[in-house]
């Protein structure tokens, strides 16, 4: 499992630096099974990620698009977000990325990385966003990006993640249908497609399963 280092919660501010992560090892895997029938406690989530472009407008910053990963079934308790090609906190900025943790409706922490707008045709990105418990913090980060406008992004070429203190003692009320409410929230028409590819589960010993059903966010109807 990942390691990173301990934050108590009034430490947690709005554009606090982030925080380094280490990278997991993938292992091989067990033939998929639900959540709620786990032989162990689900104490990471790992999402791949896959964004592809048509024209990015670097005039207008377009397009604009935000995910989400929850460490239970809703976003009305702890939730992050990222927004992709603009900075949303505490005023908008565009270009480059954002990572936000808020708890219902009350932002707890954001950081700011990379500063360049999308401005490559026809480029696909992708990334892993991951949701890992220890029972009393949560950390998310954002691991083994990879992109033509902005190179290799996250870990393990760089820190992208945060800690937060919540009483967790696993990810079992985690649900990729809500990482579904991820969007374009501007130039859709500029975005091919966005999905989540796969989806990994690991246990306190390791590597439990995989859920290899792509969910699709977006995609052209041309």
């Amino acid at each position: 499992m990942s390691r990173i280092c301990s934050l108590r919660w009034p430490d947690v501010k709005r554009r606090a630096p982030a925080i380094a992560v280490a990278s997991v090892v993938m292992m091989l895997v067990s033939t998929p099974v639900s959540v709620g029938q786990s032989p162990q406690p689900v104490v990471r989530v790992e999402e791949d990620w896959q964004l592809t472009l048509e024209e990015p407008d670097d005039t207008d910053y377009a397009p604009q698009l935000h995910t989400v990963m929850a460490a239970t079934g809703s976003l009305g308790d702890l939730f992050f977000q990222v927004t992709w090609n603009y900075q949303e906190l505490p005023e908008f900025q565009p270009g480059g990325l954002q990572v936000q943790a808020w708890e219902g409706d009350s932002s707890v922490f954001d950081a700011n990385f990379r500063s360049a707008p999308f401005s490559t045709s026809a480029e696909t990105i992708t990334w892993t966003q991951a949701l890992e418990t220890n029972g009393s913090t949560v950390t998310f980060s954002i691991e083994n990006g990879q992109s033509t406008t902005w190179g290799a992004f996250g870990l393990p070429v760089e820190p992208m993640g945060v800690q937060v203190p919540a009483q967790h003692s696993g990810l079992e009320g985690y649900s990729p249908n809500v990482s579904a409410n991820s969007a374009i929230t501007f130039g859709a028409n500029r975005v091919e497609s966005l999905m989540i590819t796969q989806v990994r589960y690991f246990g306190p010993d390791g590597p439990l399963f995989v859920d290899p059903t792509p969910r699709i966010i977006h995609e052209s109807p041309d």
